[in-house]
C-alpha cells in the first residue's frame, strides 16, 4: 500500500506481524536450544526499514528479541557506511548490538582488501562487538580472509 488514507494503519499492522514473528523465533530458539543466541540480518536504514519492510529492529535489540542485528550495509562508499553505522549505533547501548555486514561481493557492492578493513575499522570505532562479511564466495575465501589473518581479525 503505497498511499491512502489507510497506509499508517497497513505500516504499523506490518510492523506487528513482523515483530510477531520475531518474538515466535525467539520463543523457539530458547525453547529448543537455550542459551543459543538469536540474530536478525535487517535493512540497514533504519527507522526508513519500518515504512518500507515492517523491520522494528531497535525495538527488538531493545527489548531482547534478538541477541544482535547484522545490517546490510552493502556499499563501497567508506563514507555511506559510516553514515549509515552512525545511525545505527547512535548509543553505546546500541552500538553492542550491531554487527554491520560487510558486503564484500554483495550485489550492490564489491570490495577489495582495503575496503574491507576500512569498514572492519570503522565499525570498531563505532564501538560495534563484531561484524559480518558477505558473501562466502572465492574472492572472499582466497583474496580476503588471508589479508584479515594477518592481522585484522589475528587471535
Amino acid at each position: 500500500m503505497k498511499s491512502g488514507a489507510l497506509r499508517a494503519q497497513f505500516i504499523r499492522w506490518r510492523a506487528e506481524q513482523v515483530s510477531d514473528f520475531v518474538q515466535a523465533a525467539r520463543k523457539t530458539v530458547r525453547r529448543a536450544a537455550p542459551g543459543k543466541l538469536l540474530t536478525a540480518a535487517v535493512f540497514g536504514k533504519y527507522p526508513s526499514c519500518l515504512d518500507a519492510v515492517g523491520q522494528d529492529w531497535e525495538s527488538w535489540t531493545n527489548i531482547g528479541l534478538v541477541d544482535y542485528v547484522v545490517p546490510m550495509n552493502y556499499t563501497e562508499d567508506l563514507a555511506k557506511f559510516n553514515e549509515w553505522l552512525g545511525q545505527q549505533t547512535r548509543t553505546r547501548k546500541q552500538a553492542l548490538k550491531v554487527l554491520p555486514g560487510i558486503g564484500v561481493t554483495a550485489a550492490e557492492s564489491r570490495l577489495d582488501a582495503a575496503q574491507v578493513l576500512d569498514q572492519i575499522q570503522a565499525a570498531r570505532r563505532a564501538g560495534c562487538p563484531g561484524f559480518a562479511l558477505f558473501d562466502l564466495d572465492t574472492t572472499l575465501r582466497q583474496e580476503i580472509l588471508p589479508v584479515l589473518r594477518m592481522g585484522a581479525t589475528a587471535p
